[in-house]
This record gives C-alpha cells, sequence and structure tokens, in this order.
C-alpha cells in the first residue's frame, strides 16, 4: 500500500511537528508539546482506523433502501445471519461518511492495544509488530500528556522523538500489504481466541 488514502493522518502530523516547535510563552509551549503528542498519537490511530474501513470496505452492501444501506455489515455476520454478499460498493463507501463512521465508532484504543499486542497480531509479520509497540508507546505518551497534572515537564526533544516515532509507524501502516491489511482490520473488531 502506498500513502495512505486519509488526509487526516497526514495532516496531524504536520500539526504534531507544528506544535512541537512552539515557542512563546513557556505555558504556551508546554500546552502545545502536550497537543503534539496528542496529535502524533491520533495521526497512527487515523491510519489504523482507515487501513480497516478500506480492508473491510469489500463486505458494505449496495444499497437497498435509504436506513439499510448506512450498515456496515462484516462477511461474517453476513453468514450467521444467512444474508447474501451482494457487491462491492467502494465509490459510494468514499463518498458516503455514514458507512465509514460505525468502523470508526467500532474501533476502541483499549481494544486495538490488547488485539494488537496478541500473539495473533505479531503473527502477521515484524511490521505489525513494530506498529504495535508504536501504538502502545504512542497510547502512553497520550495519557501522560492529556491527563497528566499542568506541572509535567515535557521536552521539545521528547516530543520530536514522539512525532518521529508515530511517522515511522504510519510508514509501517503504508507498507502493509493487502492480506495484512485485511487481517489486521479483523482484529480489533473480533474477541482473541482462546488459548
Amino acid at each position: 500500500m502506498a500513502r495512505l488514502g486519509n488526509p487526516l493522518v497526514y495532516d496531524l502530523l504536520v500539526v504534531a511537528d507544528m506544535l512541537a516547535e512552539q515557542r512563546g510563552r513557556r505555558n504556551l509551549q508546554k500546552a502545545a508539546i502536550r497537543r503534539a503528542i496528542s496529535s502524533a498519537y491520533y495521526a497512527v490511530f487515523h491510519g489504523l482506523c482507515f487501513v480497516c474501513t478500506r480492508a473491510l470496505e469489500r463486505f458494505t452492501i449496495a444499497p437497498q433502501s435509504r436506513s439499510f444501506s448506512r450498515c456496515l455489515i462484516l462477511l461474517h455476520f453476513l453468514r450467521r445471519t444467512g444474508i447474501h454478499f451482494v457487491g462491492k460498493c467502494s465509490s459510494l463507501w468514499r463518498r458516503d461518511p455514514a458507512l465509514t463512521e460505525p468502523v470508526y465508532r467500532l474501533l476502541d484504543h483499549g481494544q486495538i492495544r490488547r488485539r494488537l499486542a496478541g500473539r495473533e497480531a505479531s503473527e502477521l509479520g515484524p511490521i505489525v509488530v513494530e506498529i504495535s509497540a508504536a501504538f502502545a508507546y504512542l497510547q502512553d505518551r497520550r495519557h501522560q500528556a492529556d491527563y497528566s497534572p499542568p506541572g509535567l515537564t515535557i521536552h521539545r526533544d521528547a516530543t520530536r522523538n514522539v512525532v518521529a516515532r508515530a511517522k515511522q509507524a504510519v510508514t509501517d501502516l503504508e507498507s502493509l500489504d493487502d492480506d495484512q491489511c485485511r487481517r489486521l482490520a479483523v482484529l480489533p473488531i473480533t474477541k482473541a481466541r482462546l488459548a
């Protein structure tokens, strides 16, 4: 996969870079650095969301009624309910955010982290292991930046490193092949298999 098709991912990285270099009053710099870390994390999160929605788009149902067309139905659920797969709706998918929003809403930050840290994710290859480690690291940094008291000291160099790690994770997401994308997309929305 080349560049991800979600411009928000790259815009968040640009914002993170700009905020990491913010000058001015000390408190303004501290606030900007905290937001830079949060933006870096969300760039990777939205990158994962895009990979999931793109990989799952082939399992959408063609619009047959106004409300039904807004539902994303995965092949697994199609088989369970007896609904037959109609086909791919990629142009509709890209135009209608109501089709992508359910996937975005389905993806839980904690569940993504747990599933990426599991054995099934590591079986997808070393790139997915790197993405997993970056996601956990960035999430920890974001929690620290967003939820710590105002006195927390976060240095500019450390922030640059966080942003660089996010950029590498996005590059890793771009390098996934179609099979890895499909298998990665299913992980955060399914339960782990019992050992």
